[in-house]
């Protein structure tokens, strides 16, 4: 536990935000809350205004994604939908500013405005925590919406990046047939070293005939209709990348395949484990800034 306490202000998010509130608000930091009133009254936790909380922070702490599709703050617990702008003219002097995924627009904005913000997600050690439970989120998935079992079932697993190759490694504990694309040597060499099926990413027509079911990690269009047309029917489709996905999804659903695009699964499936790995790379980004 830190020697030095500091006033946190939470700013919109989903369950995620609320288990780092509180696991800050257990080792002695005051911990307020804003845009997150549909959490309902938590002991501990006051809800304030953004200005008022913002305004008495030594750290502003937003979501993973920090903003929305529309570039105001993301927030499926409130009402309120402030938008950049009004969290930096918010922000007390000062303090600092921390969000998962910022825009370089955002960032841009915070220093012309002289205020101090920080994407956490940059942070390596976090982006292996949210890989690792979003592969656990994806396995969730696919054993709720199939009848089979993931013994024997052939597997896509469409990019090799830290999500795609511990999403990889799963399945093939589990007995899958899995198939895994990537597009550099080393890659490719990683899958075939693994003891999993390589396809290169721009060969993917060789391997999609065969499989029942198709994890996708990349999030640019790699699963266009033409690529889709050749899944055999009943294949379940799960887009596990960022906007903008990589599926086309409006494809998807007329070819009538089961298609999920699962953005934020960390947050739907182990809020609390993301929020606890959000609050220690948040704490150990400010250690090193001699702040805790």
């Amino acid at each position: 536990m830190s020697a030095k306490k500091l006033c946190f202000a939470l700013a919109g998010g989903d369950r995620r935000q609320l288990a780092a509130a509180e696991a800050l608000r257990r080792e002695g930091h005051t911990v307020l809350l804003c845009c997150l009133e549909r959490a309902g009254e938590l002991p501990g936790l006051p809800h304030l205004d953004l200005r008022e909380a913002l305004g008495r922070a030594d750290c502003a702490l937003l979501p993973l994604p920090a903003l929305d599709g529309n570039g105001a703050l993301n927030a499926p617990l409130s009402e309120a939908a402030p938008s950049a702008g009004e969290l930096l003219d918010a922000l007390r002097p000062g303090s600092l500013l921390l969000g998962g995924r910022l825009p370089p627009s955002f960032l841009a904005m915070a220093a012309a405005r002289e205020r101090k913000a920080l994407d956490y997600f940059a942070r390596e050690e976090l982006k292996i925590a949210n890989a690792a439970l979003t592969a656990e989120g994806a396995l969730h998935l696919a054993l709720e919406e199939t009848e089979g079992a993931l013994l024997g079932a052939r597997c896509l697993v469409v990019g090799y990046g830290r999500i795609g190759r511990l999403l990889a490694g799963r399945l093939r504990a589990l007995g899958a047939e899995v198939t895994a694309s990537a597009r550099s040597p080393a890659d490719l060499a990683w899958v075939r070293a693994e003891g999993l099926r390589p396809v290169h990413t721009e060969r993917l027509e060789e391997a999609l005939p065969e499989q029942g079911l198709v994890f996708n990690t990349v999030p640019a269009p790699v699963l266009g209709e033409e690529r889709l047309r050749l899944l055999p029917p009943g294949c379940l489709v799960v887009d596990l990348a960022s906007r903008p996905g990589g599926v086309d999804r409006e494809a998807a659903r007329r070819l009538g395949l089961r298609f999920l695009w699962a953005l934020s699964l960390p947050g739907e499936i182990a809020p609390r484990s993301a929020g606890l790995a959000i609050k220690e790379t948040v704490c150990a980004l400010l250690a090193e800034r001699g702040m805790l």
